[in-house]
């Protein structure tokens, strides 16, 4: 039997955390302990054991399965994990009677390489649909120019990417949008000028993750959405974008977002 100990890390936006399974047959199953971790928007679930296999869980946190054991069902309250700081806030609802501290949960990562520059609103669509026109749009709420020439737009497929072209800047509080169909974007928004594309994959409406990279890819913006609350809640064929409430604040919090009031949303410019 296989064993492996997991402590103080950080899980993040996974389609399934950690697994405990018998990998070769009559080999028998495998053990984990994982004391002091977190685990935080599992798609599917944040672990999978099957019947020959056992996992332990202690003083852990997860927003979105109940881990056996004492331990929280909670949401972490990082301080900004879309920008990649995954320090927990001092005054964090998790802990209390399951979670004595904060001291050792997870792997209080801040590896931010956030150039002030993030995803602000997102047309998502059918993912089956070929002519399902999705797009996103940055925003840069910093002071200055930024040469986002060479960045890397992914979802969660890792197979699919969109590499920026060259000469790409976006100016002082101003937006960029990036889409799967310029002709169809055209003729929605003939106004709209700051747009590249095409990018080949479409965005589901449901369990979805974006990703968007510096050139030497360096994560710089990330989350997962999902059409259940926390998130906006509606059927994409209506219409409607999601759109950042704060762009300071954690984009990785379904709480942070509210449809567009405008049908079709309003890229290139302020949200509604």
């Amino acid at each position: 039997m296989s064993y492996g100990k997991i402590e103080s890390s950080t899980f993040y936006d996974n389609y399934r955390d950690i697994a405990c399974f018998e990998k070769n047959k009559g080999k028998g199953g495998g053990k984990a302990d994982v004391l002091n971790s977190i685990f935080y928007n599992s798609i599917n679930s944040a672990f999978y054991v099957d019947s020959l296999s056992s996992i332990s869980f202690n003083n852990s946190i997860s927003n979105t399965t109940n881990l056996p054991g004492k331990n929280s069902f909670c949401e972490p309250d990082f301080k900004n994990a879309g920008i990649n700081d995954f320090s927990i806030k001092d005054l964090s609802k998790c802990f209390g009677s399951d979670i004595d501290s904060k001291e050792n949960i997870g792997a209080s990562l801040n590896v931010n390489h956030n150039k002030y520059v993030i995803i602000n609103e997102i047309k998502y669509g059918d993912a089956k649909s070929k002519n399902s026109q999705n797009w996103v749009e940055l925003y840069n709420y910093s002071e200055d120019t930024i040469n986002i020439s060479g960045w890397i737009f992914k979802d969660m497929n890792d197979k699919k990417s969109y590499v920026l072209p060259e000469n790409v800047y976006i100016k002082p509080e101003d937006y960029f949008v990036i889409c799967n169909n310029i002709k169809e974007f055209q003729k929605n928004f003939p106004a709209i000028k700051n747009y590249v594309g095409d990018f080949d994959f479409n965005l589901n409406n449901d369990n979805e993750i974006l990703r968007l990279f510096d050139k030497e890819y360096n994560l710089v913006n990330s989350f997962a959405y999902k059409n259940k609350s926390p998130w906006p809640i509606e059927d994409a064929v209506k219409g409607k974008t999601i759109e950042l409430i704060n762009p300071k604040e954690d984009s990785s919090q379904g709480s942070n977002w509210k449809f567009s009031k405008q049908i079709g949303g309003t890229p290139g410019k302020s949200n509604s």
